[in-house]
């Protein structure tokens, strides 16, 4: 089994190092991505942390390896007892128990959130459905970011990219 290389610690000194090419393309990405999740969210940016806490914990309950669409489909996990509730996400957030709990039941109403047992929360596919275009943003922020950065990694000598030849059909 190979080692796996030690990388903590190595972002923040490449950004230090390339600040002038990668700080425009970090903030402009996530500008991008706060802009995508404004509008899905109605302007309520408090509602995507929310709504990532729940995800977080609903994802974290699911054993067996399936994509995001396939655990989603088999609706919320049998085991709610490890899913979040409005008083764990106002904890974890800092956000305010009655805000959560209010912005809850917003999604509860919108289809996005489940609340089971004990009020343990859980997402739905229709909140992924939802969240599609913001998905595609943040996996767009994530491939730039991470060009962005693999390529001052690759100029400071610090990674090597075997680029595989173009396909000939």
């Amino acid at each position: 089994c190979a080692a796996r290389p030690r990388t903590r610690g190595l972002v923040p000194k490449v950004m230090q190092d390339h600040f002038s090419t990668l700080q425009p393309v970090w903030v402009e990405q996530h500008l991008k991505l706060l802009c995508a999740l404004r509008q899905v969210f109605g302007s309520d940016l408090d509602k995507p942390i929310i709504l990532g806490v729940i995800g977080q914990r609903h994802f974290a309950t699911v054993v067996e390896p399936y994509s995001h669409a396939e655990a989603l489909q088999h609706g919320p996990p049998a085991d709610m007892s490890r899913l979040t509730n409005v008083e764990s996400i106002a904890n974890a957030t800092g956000i305010p128990r009655e805000t959560v709990r209010r912005k809850v039941v917003e999604m509860v109403e919108a289809g996005w959130v489940v609340k089971g047992p004990h009020g343990r929360l859980s997402v739905t596919a229709d909140a992924t459905a939802a969240l599609a275009g913001a998905t595609d943003t943040a996996n767009n922020m994530l491939d730039v970011t991470f060009e962005a950065l693999a390529g001052a990694l690759v100029a400071d000598g610090l990674l090597k990219v075997e680029v595989p030849p173009a396909d000939q059909g």
